[in-house]
């Protein structure tokens, strides 16, 4: 069995180097890893020809225009399956494994579980520091409540893709690829949730541990018993944010006052907190909504672009 990582980067080369070291002291060793740069044009892929040129198990696949987490991931794992692979083990460039065992327990697991043709998705348990998960899963938040839930080693039907989450090629014959029009945000869902509903083998596996830091400081308020959570980032990231999401809400058949209830929401939300750039933010949601709307995928802001000169 042929097996790979795949690191998808765009600009953070110290960070994909702590991802990278800690790859390539597992105990349990991969057969190479691929890097998806991302056009970085930072000077991403001159450093890791100079570091690890002499490496045979790495390989730098440069990308001809910055495609997004979703487009590295499509292309990184497609390039991976025409090679041959038969696992591929999926991360983004800003986590890495907790420690030397977690691709050996992971890749444990998958050889235990797996029999000729089964579609499968396996992912480490994703946490931020020995006691607590970055993302959770559903309502399981810390390491010590995975563990009492946890049946042979397992929490079936969860995952927190894209960090540390084993795919093979029966799985991707069965659902295709990410979908690289969601650019960033939400294709880790969409890809999850076509794992599901194909009736694929998707577990995360407790005792193989991926660390990603937490992503933002989030308060909550609640009005007229209604909650709202800030989370809130650049406005073109909100762009893409909201448009996956709403995008996804109506593919999954959500009623359409439902799902605008959900926007009118999301705007009041923007108009309770101390939200930086709270004009640009509006006019993202507002310009996310209408796409989700019209089906309009793929990439139409550029990172950092002002939403503001963008047609609606």
């Amino acid at each position: 069995m042929k097996t790979t990582g795949i690191i998808v980067t765009y600009r953070r080369y110290d960070l994909l180097k702590k991802n990278l070291e800690a790859c390539l002291n597992q105990n349990g060793k991969l057969d190479a890893l691929i890097i998806v740069d991302n056009c970085s044009k930072d000077g991403t892929v001159e450093r890791l020809r100079d570091e690890y040129g002499n490496n045979k198990e790495i390989i730098v696949y440069e990308l001809q225009e910055n495609t997004g987490g979703a487009g590295g991931f499509y292309h990184g794992l497609k390039y991976a399956y025409d090679l041959g692979y038969d696992c591929c083990i999926l991360m983004d460039d800003d986590g890495r494994p907790f420690d030397n065992n977690t691709f050996e327990k992971l890749l444990n697991t998958y050889y235990r579980e797996y029999v000729n043709g089964k579609p499968m998705m396996l992912n480490s348990i994703v946490i931020c520091d020995e006691a607590n998960l970055t993302f959770g899963l559903s309502t399981i938040t810390t390491i010590d409540e995975a563990t009492k839930a946890e049946s042979d080693g397992l929490i079936m039907n969860q995952c927190n893709l894209f960090n540390g989450t084993l795919v093979n090629r029966e799985l991707i014959e069965l659902i295709g690829f990410p979908n690289k029009d969601f650019f960033i945000r939400f294709d880790e869902v969409d890809y999850f949730n076509r794992a599901l509903d194909a009736g694929a083998f998707v577990a995360t596996i407790v005792d193989s541990r991926y660390f990603h830091p937490t992503t933002s400081d989030k308060s909550v308020k609640k009005y007229l018993g209604i909650r709202f959570e800030n989370e809130y980032e650049a406005p073109w990231k909100e762009y893409y944010k909201v448009r996956n999401k709403f995008y996804l809400y109506k593919q999954n058949g959500k009623n359409s006052i439902w799902i605008f209830l959900k926007f009118l929401q999301y705007m009041l939300g923007v108009m309770l907190f101390d939200v930086k750039d709270r004009k640009n933010v509006l006019n993202s949601i507002r310009l996310g909504y209408k796409h989700a709307k019209r089906g309009k995928l793929g990439k139409v802001i550029e990172p950092g672009q002002k939403v503001i000169n963008i047609k609606m």
